[in-house]
């Protein structure tokens, strides 16, 4: 019999809401992962934005029974009734400079190329890209881990440290919403990745998408209603790293938010 996930216990922020998770992929599936970067041809890529360059060699594959632990992982924990599956993922060995800080953003047209229905969403609970209103915060944001390099930065966070470290098998999942203030994000999900120069990040970010956050996983069945909405993986083979994606943020501006607020240093 299946093990019921109690959310809780892996919770390590409240404002963020931040859930980080070391236990929920099998070693196969991480060996699996490793044994393609070592086997295919890799597609190379690079991007340099305000002085910020990172390189990216990347696999790109279907969802199949080698990979649909992930899918099932995330779903084992966030009480969510998929409208469409994820069907494609992108994982990426990254070097290179540290992100700007930013607030998770998809292209509502680059996900209609992978899905078909999204009528589902009630766009006035999104957060839309004061840049370009086809963008949108994503409920949860998702960094899965394959090895233990780098790590991200919330510094608008109410954590005792600011910075969760990179580590083999580990999934950080995080709220970009709380549901009563929609559609406005909360400014303490901003957050960026940092990089070494030599050794490759491997990672995979991914997202959710709902008009209402749903719940976590309470360890008990049917505790909680599941919420209708999906899971997508924002990467392409030439942009990676697409949820912080350069041509989201013309002027150099990574968040949507008043100006008159800030981070902390």
């Amino acid at each position: 019999m299946k093990m019921i996930i109690d959310a809780s216990t892996h919770k390590i922020c409240s404002d963020p809401q931040i859930w980080v998770f070391d236990d929920l992929l099998s070693e196969s599936f991480l060996c699996h992962v490793d044994y393609l970067f070592d086997s295919r041809e890799l597609h190379h890529s690079a991007s340099c934005t305000d002085g910020q360059v990172r390189k990216a060699s990347s696999v790109a594959l279907d969802v199949d029974h080698n990979s649909r632990e992930l899918l099932d992982a995330i779903k084992d924990v966030c009480q969510l009734c998929e409208v469409e599956p994820c069907r494609k993922i992108l994982i990426s060995d990254v070097i290179g400079d540290t992100q700007s800080p930013h607030l998770d953003h998809v292209s509502m047209d680059d996900l209609s190329r992978n899905y078909e229905n999204l009528n589902f969403l009630d766009l006035s609970k999104q957060s839309l890209s004061a840049n370009d209103a086809r963008k949108i915060v994503p409920t949860y944001s998702i960094v899965v881990y394959f090895n233990a390099v780098g790590g991200i930065r919330f510094p608008a966070s109410k954590m005792r440290s600011d910075t969760i470290s990179g580590k083999r098998g580990r999934i950080i999942m995080f709220e970009n919403y709380v549901d009563e203030l929609r559609p406005a994000s909360r400014l303490t999900s901003v957050h960026y990745g940092y990089y070494l120069d030599k050794v490759p990040k491997r990672v995979l970010t991914m997202g959710i998408l709902a008009n209402r956050t749903p719940p976590m996983s309470g360890g008990k069945a049917g505790c909680c209603e599941r919420v209708p909405g999906l899971i997508y993986c924002p990467g392409v083979l030439d942009e990676p790293l697409r949820h912080d994606n350069p041509s989201y943020w013309p002027g150099g501006v990574h968040y949507d938010g008043p100006a008159s607020q800030s981070l902390p240093e």
